[in-house]
């Protein structure tokens, strides 16, 4: 049982919020940021064989703690996505299975934390190259945030 100055304290508990706390009517219910459920937006980034970088800017669903994205890539039409998770203790991981740029399917295996509203993400593609992501949180249904070129519904 919680207490707040010697009394019961009203404690409240939501499965699904929608990325943020609404302020309840005591002062130890306050507003704020829920990292588990919400939408993230960013980019997912690919060092080509080049060294040249390729970054697809993507919306990024949280829910209970679990990571997905789905966008069309826009040269084939194919379908590429994202899943992964954010653990407690703010390690979090993401798997991306997208195209390069002539059609090919390849595979993104990226770990990091999440930080200040913030994913951060590093890892390796299937073909030997590099990559990252970096995805900050956003209020549901707002363009607050947004990485530039980030849209709901992705045509990369």
């Amino acid at each position: 049982m919680g207490t707040y100055r010697g009394k019961v304290a009203l404690t409240q508990f939501a499965s699904s919020n929608g990325g943020h706390t609404a302020k309840g009517d005591y002062p130890y219910l306050r507003a704020h940021a829920d990292r588990y459920d919400g939408v993230y937006v960013g980019r997912i980034c690919k060092v080509m064989r080049d060294g040249s970088n390729r970054c697809i800017p993507v919306s990024v669903t949280a829910q209970h703690g679990t990571l997905s994205a789905a966008w069309t890539n826009r040269l084939s039409g194919a379908k590429a996505q994202a899943t992964g998770s954010i653990a407690p203790d703010g390690a979090a991981s993401l798997s991306v299975d997208a195209f390069d740029p002539t059609g090919a399917p390849v595979k993104g295996t990226l770990t990091g934390r999440w930080s200040s509203n913030t994913l951060n993400f590093t890892g390796t593609w299937s073909d030997g190259t590099s990559g990252t992501a970096s995805l900050g949180w956003a209020p549901e249904g707002s363009t607050a945030g947004r990485a530039p070129g980030a849209r709901r519904t992705q045509n990369n």
